[in-house]
């Protein structure tokens, strides 16, 4: 890559204002500035929410459900309730409504 004179110029001023700029700061005692994050209400509620959904799964039990549902569908016996899985997601529609 070429540098040309006037960006290599450029490019000494600039890093120049920014060394005199810090020594300046140092001198008045200025701190800089940090970066702060703030959550909304409601991040933080889903947050909290999603931490005690997490806490709140028994592995063992989720790892033997999961188990047997994988059993069923290798061996084929595996069925589903259509219905009530189409009342469940009406229900969850509704719910939102």
């Amino acid at each position: 890559m070429k540098i040309d004179q006037n960006k290599q110029a450029n490019l000494a001023q600039v890093t120049n204002k920014y060394n005199k700029q810090q020594h300046q700061d140092k001198k008045t005692g200025k701190e800089q500035r940090k970066d702060r994050v703030s959550l909304s209400k409601e991040a933080l509620q889903l947050q909290k929410v999603e931490q005690e959904l997490t806490e709140g799964v028994d592995s063992s039990k989720r790892q033997e459900k999961v188990g047997k549902i994988k059993a069923e569908v290798q061996a084929g016996t595996y069925h589903i309730d259509g219905e009530a899985v189409a009342e469940k997601m009406l229900e969850t529609i509704n719910n939102r409504g």
